[in-house]
């Protein structure tokens, strides 16, 4: 009998994104006592300016995610569930231009893949993420931090380079960014050996806010000069292997400034498993603090003149 080709098409390998936005925004009071950090605006690659959680769902929606699961305080849902599960006033949107009324339309199509997930306490980064542990139901995913602005210098976003990298070798790929030692306190900071084509760290070292002597000491990476470190793009492609991590560190309190780190559990998680670290084609921002909402704003007003002088 004549055989019938059986063709099947591969799945998608990352599907779904968490994006974190349940942080009180301390380093930003008093303007959170009235917004929250993540709807605070910015500026995208092409001008138009909108709410820092739009621009970071549509990150991940240019790289192929459908589902995605935003991390939020219960008592803000209906902040988040407004602007992006309700059509806009009849009466508004008919004084919007045409260009407007595209983009309302395209907002509404957004909400359909957004799930909302409230975080109960407030325990830091890894506990936030542990709260999708249900919700991802065992997939690899991408987890975006939802204080944070990215801008690409590639034609790929940032998540999309993310991504495309993963899929090559199908282990964990954390988003990583030259940094002047002199800021290292504020970020989760990794050390490692490159490999061969000298593109992918092999991570073997997470530290959170390390101070210089610490960094000069075990996370100093060949190549990167001594007054840089690699630190947390803000950005990375998680198995739920994580997840066992995160609960021991819950279960033995081991809590750091209050807090559970994400960064210890990726620590512990990297003794037994393989994790990479992509230098980005890209910047990050950390909107979370006043410094970095400045530079973030006079970066787009300089994009901006750059547009308009040709």
């Amino acid at each position: 009998m004549p055989a019938i080709r059986l063709t099947i098409k591969r799945t998608k390998m990352i599907r779904k994104a968490v994006i974190t936005a349940a942080g009180i925004g301390t380093r930003l009071f008093p303007m959170t006592k009235i917004i929250r950090k993540e709807l605070m605006p910015v500026f995208d690659s092409e001008g138009n300016l909108k709410p820092l959680i739009l621009a970071n769902v549509e990150e991940a929606i240019s790289a192929g995610i459908e589902q995605i699961c935003i991390i939020i305080q219960e008592k803000e849902r209906c902040l988040f569930e407004n602007f992006f599960k309700n059509a806009v006033p009849v009466d508004v949107f008919n004084k919007l231009n045409k260009e407007s009324q595209e983009y309302a339309r395209h907002l509404e199509t957004i909400g359909e893949a957004l799930t909302f997930i409230p975080q109960t306490d407030q325990k830091g980064l890894a506990h936030a993420l542990y709260t999708a542990k249900d919700w991802l139901n065992g997939e690899p995913f991408l987890l975006i931090l939802g204080d944070h602005s990215f801008s690409s210098l590639t034609e790929l976003t940032c998540a999309h380079q993310l991504i495309a990298e993963y899929e090559k070798t199908e282990q964990i790929t954390i988003g990583r960014e030259p940094t002047p030692l002199s800021e290292a306190y504020r970020f989760g900071c990794v050390g490692g050996e490159w490999e061969a084509d000298r593109k992918l760290l092999v991570i073997t070292l997470f530290y959170e806010k390390p101070d210089p002597d610490y960094v000069r000491q075990y996370l100093l990476v060949n190549g990167i000069g001594s007054d840089t470190v690699l630190t947390v793009f803000g950005q990375y492609i998680l198995k739920p292997a994580i997840f066992d991590h995160i609960k021991r560190l819950s279960d033995e309190n081991k809590c750091e400034r209050g807090e559970i780190q994400l960064t210890t559990a990726l620590d512990a998680l990297s003794q037994s498993t393989p994790v990479k670290g992509l230098v980005m084609e890209g910047k990050k921002i950390d909107i979370g603090v006043p410094e970095g909402y400045e530079k973030a704003m006079m970066a787009a007003i300089l994009r901006s003149r750059e547009i308009t002088n040709g």
